[in-house]
């Protein structure tokens, strides 16, 4: 189970504009593993490319069926739950700079709120309180109590 939460982790299989073959079997894992793949054989069956398409014409293929599912209300509980998760699981490690730290907490945060999910800047805060390393006890005591 872990490596399969490892495996989604690391977001979908970035397209390198070559080895087309390999990607689309690893976009096809990805998407099975996240239950999505019955979307993408029952949906809309775009125009076919012919024997050899260009690059653009896969981008615009590509671009529709995007569109199409990237609405779902399926895929926005999906994308939240997996930032739900990432953002619960986020630790600063020790040689972390707060700063960095608290831009990856806020950028989880953003994409969490842009799907519809509030989340209070006072829980933000306490996420970054209790996960600050020992060195910033004393400061953080100090914060705390103001």
């Amino acid at each position: 189970m872990s490596s399969c939460n490892n495996f989604l982790g690391t977001g979908p299989p970035q397209f390198a504009e070559e080895n087309y073959h390999i990607w689309a079997k690893k976009m096809k894992s990805y998407l099975k593993a996240l239950n999505l793949w019955e979307a993408i054989e029952d949906g809309p069956n775009p125009t076919p490319l012919g024997p050899d398409p260009t690059l653009s014409q896969i981008k615009e293929v590509w671009e529709k069926l995007k569109d199409e599912f990237e609405g779902s209300e399926k895929v926005k509980s999906i994308k939240l739950l997996t930032l739900k998760r990432e953002f619960e699981l986020l630790r600063m490690k020790d040689r972390e700079n707060v700063e960095d730290y608290s831009s990856k907490l806020l950028d989880l945060v953003n994409k969490i709120r842009l799907l519809g999910e509030e989340i209070i800047d006072k829980r933000i805060v306490e996420k970054i309180m209790m996960n600050l390393p020992a060195k910033f006890e004393a400061k953080s005591l100090v914060i705390i109590k103001l």
